[in-house]
């Protein structure tokens, strides 16, 4: 078996603990994180400063990044958290696309819908966020969507 390398942004939150936990067994990790780690594999980048986060993934040169990383609470400052969500996350595609990376997944979130549902809902509900948090994420999700269209045209 071929082991692969896997970036995973916010490594030290809930989803990155639980995938370094799931892919350590047989892959090669590259944590990136705020916070430090005692992984050997460790990186505290910015994913807010291009260079940084480009720097990461251009030396490492990994197959699959999972893109974890957000801002979660509004009562954070709105900056720092349309930064991470919305700027982070477009650094971390354009550097993943100039880098070739096989495999990008990213992290949404349910408070794209956070209305009331009596029925279950699916991916053609219309958006109902009303949080920053869940705008944000929104916005990240948009932005990749064009940031790709304008690569294929």
């Amino acid at each position: 078996m071929v082991k692969k390398k896997i970036l995973i942004t916010g490594s030290n939150g809930f989803l990155g603990k639980l995938a370094v936990e799931h892919f350590s067994v047989n892959n090669e990790l590259v944590l990136v994180a705020l916070i430090s780690s005692n992984n050997e594999n460790f990186y505290k980048a910015d994913k807010e400063n291009f260079e940084e986060i480009d720097l990461v993934i251009t030396n490492e040169k990994p197959n699959i990044i999972f893109h974890f990383a957000s801002e979660i609470f509004d009562t954070h400052n709105k900056n720092k958290i349309y930064k991470t969500n919305v700027v982070g996350s477009k650094n971390i595609y354009t550097s993943a696309i100039k880098n070739n990376v096989e495999n990008l997944i990213f992290t949404s979130t349910f408070s794209l819908f956070e209305k009331n549902y009596d029925y279950l809902i699916n991916e053609t509900e219309p958006i109902s966020c009303k949080n920053y948090y869940g705008i944000t994420k929104l916005e990240a999700e948009r932005e990749r969507a064009q940031t790709a269209e304008d690569l294929a045209s």
